[in-house]
């Protein structure tokens, strides 16, 4: 376990889940000012964002780290309060490591837009800088939500969320009260070497991703800890089995991979129980 504690942490460098906003895009001012673009690489690099305002300066004789306070101080100029000014001021005071101006501009910025995506993803960075899991997961659930097209950037944060102290926690209290997105946070854990006793409780209300954790817990740990996490997963009134199970292919509930898993539509359970195949001689027949 303690080994899993120490690669988990080392997994967990999102240094940066700022990007977020601006990877899929940015206000629409500041779009048009040229200051910030999509760039390549980590979406939780905070030197992305550094990158990005080189790339769109490196023209121009203004390439400095401050480019978002000046933009910051030409719309304020025109428009004060205005959620753009501040969520860029916030983005300014993020990239000179003042975390304190970062966590109150930003704040300032969702407050006159609840959709604000470079406010949203600089809270969850400082959220994650303090190790408040709550915060970091109001923030980042409200730019899954707004980021329909491309949530993946996201759901990939969520998920090494649930590998921070708590942060398992509040996952399963969501997803046990319906959380929408469980089933595709859950399925990005597992792609991190979790520990299988949390995979376990975090899918057990979402039988759709169940057989892929099960079948990274035989990748990552082997198959007898798999088999103990199917074995919880089974309803009471099938705990007294045999093996092989369901041997008479009555399609009991079960997730893979202990359970009959069919390849081909040319094999299928009867609804009254049996297996039954099409074979018509030609190559070889995987059911």
């Amino acid at each position: 376990m303690i080994g899993w504690i120490a690669k988990s942490a080392a997994a967990l460098g999102i240094a940066g889940i700022a990007a977020l906003a601006v990877l899929g895009g940015m206000h629409r001012e500041a779009v048009r000012s040229g200051d910030l673009r999509p760039v390549a690489g980590s979406p939780f690099a905070a030197e992305a964002l550094i990158a990005g305002f080189r790339k769109e300066c490196q023209k121009a004789d203004a390439c400095t780290l401050t480019t978002a306070r000046d933009r910051a101080k030409q719309i304020l100029a025109r428009a004060p309060g205005d959620s753009v000014a501040l969520s860029l001021s916030a983005l300014s005071a993020f990239n000179e490591k003042n975390p304190s101006s970062t966590q109150s501009l930003a704040e300032a910025a969702r407050a006159r837009n609840p959709r604000d995506r470079v406010a949203l993803g600089l809270l969850a960075e400082e959220a994650y800088r303090r190790g408040d899991t709550q915060a970091l997961f109001l923030s980042l659930n409200r730019l899954v939500s707004l980021r329909k097209t491309d949530p993946q950037p996201a759901i990939k944060a969520l998920a090494k969320m649930a590998l921070m102290p708590g942060g398992a926690e509040i996952l399963e209290r969501e997803i046990n009260a319906g959380w929408p997105h469980g089933a595709a946070v859950v399925e990005q854990l597992s792609t991190l070497q979790a520990d299988p006793d949390m995979l376990l409780r975090l899918s057990r209300p979402l039988p759709s991703v169940q057989g892929t954790v099960l079948n990274s817990v035989v990748r990552d740990y082997g198959p007898m800890p798999a088999f103990i996490s199917w074995v919880q997963l089974l309803p009471k009134e099938e705990m007294n089995f045999t093996w092989p199970y369901d041997p008479t292919f009555s399609g009991k509930p079960a997730p893979p991979p202990f359970n009959w898993t069919l390849f081909s539509e040319q094999a299928s359970i009867g609804k009254e129980g049996g297996l039954f195949a099409s074979y018509f001689g030609q190559g070889t027949a995987r059911i």
